[in-house]
């Protein structure tokens, strides 16, 4: 995968996610193997289980704060719309969202 993204994009990855934010020794392993980083969230949008946007973009709303990292999964339907809403939320309100591997 890391291959495939640094031929698309152009940049090495150097950032994991862990599914569901969980490593154990294996996955542990793997990161340090390939020296990775491995970065989570403090703000959890519960865009699988909450069906309403609404619900889900004043949920963030309301938790964002300097530093915050918000999980948003892409394949929902409702997630551009989501991010967009958060994004000018953001924007109205000073707030200013770099790439996690830059900050």
């Amino acid at each position: 995968t890391n291959h495939l993204i640094e031929g698309l994009s152009g940049s090495a990855c150097t950032i994991f996610r862990p599914p569901y934010g969980v490593t154990n020794p294996s996955v542990a392993k793997a990161v340090q193997k390939f020296g990775m980083q491995v970065i989570g969230w403090n703000i959890r949008s519960y865009d699988t289980t909450i069906g309403d946007y609404h619900k889900v973009v004043k949920r963030v709303t309301s938790k964002i704060k300097p530093g915050a990292i918000i999980l948003l999964h892409d394949n929902r339907a409702n997630t551009p719309k989501i991010l967009e809403a958060i994004l000018h939320y953001a924007q109205e309100n000073d707030y200013h969202y770099v790439q996690v591997n830059t900050y």
